[in-house]
């Protein structure tokens, strides 16, 4: 089922009092809005994909910049009855929206977060956790992580990365260190994660530009 992040109309009376106002010229103006509406939401949906890609957040799967997409709902005969929706069809959308708190699945589960010594400037790892056990890593408790041979003291609890794209709260008692010692990812029970996505943020903006393209077209009638 889609999660429905944002109607574009919805709360703009500028909008609605544009469309009633139009709608006095003529009758039948629903199917020069039924284009504006297509125009402006495939144009927001792709700013949405490249949100969820290259900026603030970084591609991983792919799954949350395929997972956008819009629709227009509606009669053609009035500019009034028409509906336009940007959404996206993943949980993540609303979790990187709002913030929210991600758990381990279990008690048995861990999330694994990439430290400072294993994260890309997106915020991904460099590495995976199967990648680093494979290569002779272990799983230890953070006060008695040892880095090249000597012993110290890595404390992540509560930590916040402000260098991180996706920045996050966590506690951690237990890392997963590299063959060397050095610690390649924080293991937690639950994460904190901020809103980033920033798609309400884009409303005005499409809006706007819906409210501009719906004059626009409407008057390439009238002046015929």
């Amino acid at each position: 089922m889609a999660r429905r992040l944002l109607t574009l109309h919805s709360d703009s009376v500028s909008l609605k009092r544009l469309t009633r106002d139009l709608d006095k010229y003529s009758g039948a103006l629903g199917e020069v809005g039924v284009s504006a509406y297509k125009q402006t939401l495939n144009e927001y949906k792709f700013t949405m994909r490249d949100r969820s890609t290259i900026g603030p957040l970084f591609k991983k799967t792919g799954r949350l910049r395929g997972s956008w997409d819009f629709e227009v709902v509606g009669g053609t005969r009035s500019l009034q009855g028409l509906r336009g929706s940007v959404f996206s069809h993943s949980g993540y959308a609303q979790l990187h929206e709002e913030g929210g708190i991600v758990r381990a699945p279990n008690f048995r589960s861990w999330l694994y977060l990439p430290t400072i010594w294993n994260r890309k400037a997106n915020g991904t790892s460099k590495v995976s956790p199967s990648q680093v056990v494979n290569n002779g890593g272990r799983t230890v408790r953070a006060k008695y992580v040892t880095r090249i041979g000597k012993e110290r003291t890595f404390t992540p609890n509560a930590a916040i990365f402000p260098g991180s794209l996706e920045a996050m709260s966590f506690v951690s008692n237990y890392v997963l260190i590299d063959q060397v010692g050095f610690p390649m990812f924080s293991l937690v029970k639950a994460a904190t994660y901020a809103p980033k996505l920033g798609t309400r943020e884009q409303e005005p903006i499409y809006t706007e530009r819906l409210m501009k393209r719906l004059s626009d077209k409407v008057a390439e009638p009238l002046e015929e």
